[in-house]
């Protein structure tokens, strides 16, 4: 019976052992990841300024080119009466 719970001693010791290291590991990982999401958004926040601003120019572009494309009759404060 001693034996038994001697055993049964070092299983729970080996086991909350096991936990604590799985506990510290599990932190280290979160902390990694963490730091890789701050350093992705970093990372992106200019670029996808850059990209708000370009998507915003080709957008006047293409409306510039529409206009310039565009019938005399169609533009717009242009006379639509023939002379």
């Amino acid at each position: 019976m001693v034996q038994v719970k001697q055993e049964q001693a070092q299983v729970i010791g080996e086991c909350a052992r096991l936990k604590d290291t799985r506990r510290v590991i599990r932190t280290a990982e979160k902390q990694k990841a963490e730091k890789r999401d701050l350093e992705a958004r970093q990372l992106c926040q200019p670029v996808h300024g850059q990209l708000a601003v370009l998507q915003m120019l080709v957008g006047q572009c293409q409306a510039s080119r529409q206009a310039a494309e565009a019938p005399a009759g169609l533009m717009p404060g242009a006379s639509s009466v023939v002379a």
